[in-house]
């Protein structure tokens, strides 16, 4: 991406990006998360994008592999607090009726995601409501880690 993008979000089905250019949803992308040597790529789709802030992203991990590689990223950076991954998201094709929900059985860590819930029910709320709710779940996540 041309502008400086931050994640500030991430479970194993999504994340939040803040950047001031991102995509437009429905957006087809690849997302590359690296940190101290340890790197992830995982396609995904733009699901919410708020214009000069950020947007969303639902992971289409439609593999236990890229399941599995994502999760293991977050258990790196949660055990390395502090740690700010570099990120390279390299933008796709519109992925116009593209259902990531039915991409996969959902794994066992997917039932309860509340960013991914976020992600797809943003439609119910104004962007001010959204990034609340993001702060609140950043809040919880603090919480959950320490």
């Amino acid at each position: 991406m041309a502008a400086p993008s931050k994640l500030t979000d991430l479970s194993n089905g999504g994340c939040y990006v803040q950047t001031e250019s991102p995509f437009p949803e429905r957006t087809g992308i690849v997302l590359r998360l690296k940190a101290a040597g340890v790197e992830v790529q995982a396609q995904g789709m733009v699901r919410v994008m708020h214009p000069g802030l950020g947007m969303g992203i639902e992971f289409a991990s439609r593999t236990p592999q890229e399941r599995e590689e994502v999760a293991d990223f977050i258990k790196f950076l949660i055990s390395f607090p502090g740690t700010s991954p570099e990120l390279d998201i390299t933008p796709g094709i519109v992925a116009a009726g593209i259902d990531l929900a039915g991409s996969a059985a959902p794994a066992a860590e997917e039932l309860h995601d509340p960013l991914l819930d976020l992600l797809r029910n943003h439609e119910s709320l104004s962007q001010e409501d959204f990034q609340q709710e993001l702060q609140k779940q950043r809040g919880l996540a603090a919480v959950a880690v320490s």
